[in-house]
């Protein structure tokens, strides 16, 4: 295996002459190998329809990002949009649910005050560009 990138290169020839030498000639060649296979990766990626490519993206960032209280309340609209229903369900449908992998969407219709101060019950989302 060739090492190719100079901050790679740079690092090892910070253990020349050492007894690490061999381990660490190994580790670059492995963290050269990685950043390969990301290049191939991300070149396939961009050979994609624009809306796979989109979630594949968005696969990626849900995965790589470790989850936090403050990150479970934010849902990313790319997400949104792909994840609720494309056409209306029935009116008498108020919870829909959706599972992809390891993530899962649940959404329940909720209620608006009319004018005249009577609770209105309010269809599940959906559509192109949910509201």
């Amino acid at each position: 295996m060739e090492i190719r990138d100079q901050d790679l290169l740079d690092e090892l020839k910070t253990f020349e002459g050492r007894s690490t030498f061999a381990v660490m000639k190994r580790e670059m060649e492995r963290r050269q190998a990685k950043r390969d296979r990301e290049a191939k990766a991300a070149q396939a990626v961009e050979k994609l329809p624009v809306g796979k490519r989109r979630r594949v993206r968005a696969r990626v960032q849900v995965e790589s990002e470790k989850p936090s209280a403050d990150y479970l309340r934010f849902l990313p609209t790319p997400l949104a949009i792909c994840s609720l229903p494309y056409r209306a369900l029935p009116t008498e449908v108020t919870h829909y649910e959706r599972r992809q992998g390891k993530m899962s969407l649940v959404v329940s219709s909720g209620s608006l005050m009319a004018p005249n101060g009577e609770w209105t019950p309010q269809p599940v989302p959906w559509g192109r560009r949910p509201v």
